[in-house]
């Protein structure tokens, strides 16, 4: 019969670097969602933002009209 415990290991090894490997890129593919969503919430906020001066200027406009 022959040792086959070599093989074993030398497999095993691998698994767990492809694992290690695989965890690790879906730790940066995380970090850029991250900053992808927060870099799109403050566009965000900046276009909300600047609708309000929008329509608080055309207010303002529309009550010195009268």
């Amino acid at each position: 019969m022959e040792d086959d415990s070599y093989e074993r290991d030398y497999y095993h090894d691998g698994d767990e670097g492809i694992e290690m490997e695989c965890q690790r890129q879906k730790s940066e593919v995380e970090m850029h969602i991250d900053v992808k969503r927060e870099a799109y919430d403050h566009y965000m906020d900046m276009l909300l933002k600047r609708a309000y001066e929008i329509t608080s200027e055309q207010d303002d406009s529309e009550s010195t009209e009268d």
